[in-house]
């Protein structure tokens, strides 16, 4: 399914259905410690077709088995709904030891826009693997505008250089006498590249450089009534004549 493309159910799976639940349990009943790979997978196909919140609880067994590739393939039962429900069966997935099982479960994470869902994306962001991180990052600024913005913001000073160059890259987007500030974050980064980026960004904007944030927050304090909200200097501004202006 296509990122952005509509969950194919939601309120469905929030249904309460007895005769769903009951197919269900039994699925649950089956699963045993140790049971093999193919019978597992054959398992989660049969639990394919049902839509109940049970589900969950079906998956979370299984997210016991052994088997990292039974585990990842579990997580599919819960990917395109938009139910808050299956949070715990997600936040069990992301502490797994096995990189496909935690990316899995960002999958299942990425149709979900609840704060619980976003306090996952920050805990995610900040996972010792860089694929987690960013495919994290990825779903957290594909949330609302607000949550965006403050994914990016933080994740400036992020100690990962990856999530660092990538919030660069979102604020460059945006740059304003707002977010400047948080720009300046990068600055003080323990990464060269990430701190060598912001400078020559800022330096190519100011035409000024900047050893460290302290240094730059001073000198826009100081100067920031010479520019305009777009950051362009107001008497390069009278230089041009009135219709480029």
């Amino acid at each position: 399914m296509a990122r952005g493309d509509s969950p194919p159910f939601g309120s469905d799976f929030d249904a309460t259905d007895p005769d769903t639940d009951k197919q269900i349990d039994v699925l649950i009943a089956a699963v045993k410690p140790g049971m093999a790979t193919e019978d597992a997978n054959r398992l989660i196909n049969d639990a394919r077709h049902l839509r109940s919140a049970r589900l969950v609880d079906l998956v979370r067994a299984l997210l016991k088995h052994r088997d990292m590739n039974v585990r990842g393939y579990a997580l599919t039962l819960l990917e395109g709904t938009d139910s808050p429900k299956v949070l715990p069966a997600v936040k069990e997935a992301l502490e797994d030891k096995d990189l496909p099982v935690r990316l899995q479960a960002l999958e299942v994470l990425r149709f979900l826009r609840h704060d619980e869902s976003k306090a996952i994306y920050r805990g995610a962001i900040t996972d010792a693997d860089a694929g987690v991180r960013m495919t994290a990052f990825t779903g957290a600024v594909e949330q609302d505008e607000a949550f965006r913005r403050e994914i990016v913001t933080a994740g400036v000073a992020s100690p990962w250089e990856d999530v660092a160059q990538a919030s660069l890259a979102y604020l460059e987007l945006d740059l304003t006498p707002e977010t400047l500030p948080h720009y300046f974050k990068a600055l003080d980064h323990k990464h060269p590249l990430v701190k060598t980026e912001a400078s020559e960004r800022l330096s190519m904007l100011f035409d000024k450089k900047f050893q460290n944030s302290t240094e730059a927050n001073t000198w826009w304090k100081l100067n920031q009534h010479l520019y305009t909200p777009e950051l362009v200097r107001k008497d390069f501004l009278n230089t041009l004549p009135s219709d480029r202006k």
